[in-house]
């Protein structure tokens, strides 16, 4: 008979305790990172992930994980698990507040969870999410893949279903030859669609009460932003802080500066809200991505008739906007934003960590929710990811 190959035990395990379970004992095993661990994580990375994954970049690893305004001591934002004085496993997460009610709290993004093929099925993964679960208030995965997804579930995460993946069609002919070739009468009749598309939007704009809006496109974020957030975040029972210090770490600093441009909102001369926008590609077509933007629910139709007029300048296909948020809904359907059934959608989780907040039902219904492909770690850079 076949003997199954087992890992070898580590030289020095952790002394149970009196009625302490496995899981239990691994997550005391379980440790924050510290600057003496780069190097074996830098081969863990290597090995996971691949020689040319981002994780391997130093700069990103800062920015990421020191230079968060959200950073503490108190709540590590990397956590390992070692054995035979090698990292058989790591969970990492992205430090932020997150509003829920009235109230704020400490909160993270959780990323890159990954164990040793050897040491998988032992263990090591849920020790290593609930050693980072209860350095927080509250941790969300937005975005889990198929490989965690089950071992959150019997966690006693919170599943609230997928992201909403919305398309605005611009160009109609490029949007369809991204998988065939169409003949010219099929091609022509595109061309008259897209060109109605337009003039649709050019309606929309010019029927509003106000001025057309406008994207006054900065070089940086600046203290408006604070003004939007104090206004805006109340109609958002749920919503991760957007405020100056947070934004211009997200999109100013230096390591993902690059990717985005940014702009305010503008209504008869006044700032109504922001967005922040990229040129990348979908299915090997040019396409438009709103990745992050805030305003009120009445101004949203606005903001996106200007994200989707600045786009058409940049000669896109289409205009992506991924975004959990029930008062855009309707003004996505009259933006012209079609809803797109992926495989699988991103899948939004949460669970409390060191105490469950008092608003928790709050938590509980996606509805409440309000999160852009700038929350967890789908828009950071990492070329392989531009590839939706």
């Amino acid at each position: 008979m076949r003997m199954e190959e087992r890992p070898p035990r580590s030289a020095a395990p952790a002394p149970g305790r009196p009625g302490e379970s496995r899981l239990d004992r691994l997550i005391r095993e379980a440790r924050p990172y510290g600057p003496g661990d780069r190097e074996g994580l830098r081969r863990f990375h290597e090995e996971m992930f691949g020689p040319e994954c981002p994780q391997l970049d130093d700069a990103r690893f800062r920015w990421l994980y020191e230079d968060s305004p959200s950073a503490s001591p108190d709540a590590p934002p990397v956590w390992l698990l070692l054995k035979n004085d090698r990292i058989a496993g790591e969970q990492a997460g992205i430090p932020h507040r997150l509003k829920v009610g009235r109230e704020e709290y400490r909160a993270s993004w959780a990323i890159d969870l990954m164990v040793r093929e050897e040491w998988r099925m032992r263990g090591i993964g849920p020790a290593l999410s609930e050693a980072h679960t209860l350095a927080f208030d509250v941790v969300v995965a937005a975005g889990a893949t198929d490989l965690v997804y089950p071992a959150y579930l019997r966690l006693g995460w919170h599943d609230l279903g997928g992201i909403p993946f919305f398309l605005k069609p611009i160009d109609l002919g490029r949007l369809l030859s991204m998988r065939l070739v169409l003949s010219r009468p099929l091609l022509l009749g595109t061309r008259l669609v897209s060109w109605g598309i337009r003039a649709l939007d050019t309606v929309s704009a010019l029927g509003s009460r106000s001025t057309a809006p406008t994207l006054e496109v900065v070089p940086n974020f600046d203290e408006r932003v604070d003004d939007i957030w104090e206004a805006c975040s109340p109609y958002y029972p749920v919503i991760a802080k957007r405020d100056l210090a947070g934004l211009r770490w997200r999109f100013d600093h230096p390591v993902p500066a690059g990717r985005y441009e940014r702009g305010y909102l503008l209504c008869d001369g006044s700032v109504r809200g922001y967005a922040v926008l990229r040129v990348g590609s979908l299915l090997g077509a040019p396409m438009g991505f709103i990745v992050d933007y805030l305003c009120a629910p009445r101004d949203t139709a606005k903001l996106l008739l200007a994200c989707v007029e600045r786009f058409r300048r940049q000669s896109v296909a289409g205009v992506v906007c991924e975004i959990l948020n029930d008062h855009a809904r309707e003004p996505l359907r009259r933006a012209g934003f079609l809803r797109v059934k992926r495989r699988v959608d991103r899948r939004l989780l949460w669970k409390a960590g060191r105490g469950r907040p008092p608003e928790a039902a709050l938590l509980d219904d996606p509805r409440n929710w309000f999160l852009t492909r700038a929350d967890g770690d789908v828009e950071h850079p990492d070329p392989r990811l531009d590839r939706e």
